[in-house]
């Protein structure tokens, strides 16, 4: 390869480096549409992408971290902690997993106490 001109994919593969494969992009591209997504505030479909994500790779960290934010959002509590606990219990190390963390801890805090769940009384007879 000339010094002026950068080193393509045959010459990469030559080295025995390892390009992405197009399942790898796809993957990737789904995981970032999921967040756009969310952050856009269109939530079924940012689930939808998670999903696409996550059945390419079903432990890809951004698939997870979206699935449970997209779970969240929505109000499936079960859902986004089956998501972020998959994701810190199979990739402690990722830079998402502290993020998972800290939303566990959230939905933890912000889970309403058992009281709460009871039906309330309605009618004249009501305390």
């Amino acid at each position: 390869v000339p010094a002026d001109r950068p080193p393509g994919p045959f010459h990469a593969a030559a080295r025995g480096v390892r390009l992405p494969a197009d399942t790898d992009i796809v993957r990737t591209k789904a995981a970032l549409r999921a967040a756009a997504l969310r952050r856009d505030g269109q939530l079924v479909a940012a689930a939808e992408s998670a999903e696409t994500a996550l059945s390419l790779s079903p432990d890809l960290p951004a698939g997870l971290f979206e699935a449970g934010a997209a779970a969240a959002e929505r109000g499936d509590v079960a859902g986004a902690s089956e998501a972020w606990q998959t994701l810190i219990l199979v990739h402690p190390e990722d830079p998402l997993a502290p993020m998972a963390q800290r939303n566990l801890q959230r939905l933890a805090e912000d889970a309403p106490e058992p009281s709460e769940l009871r039906p309330r009384p309605r009618g004249p007879h009501r305390p």
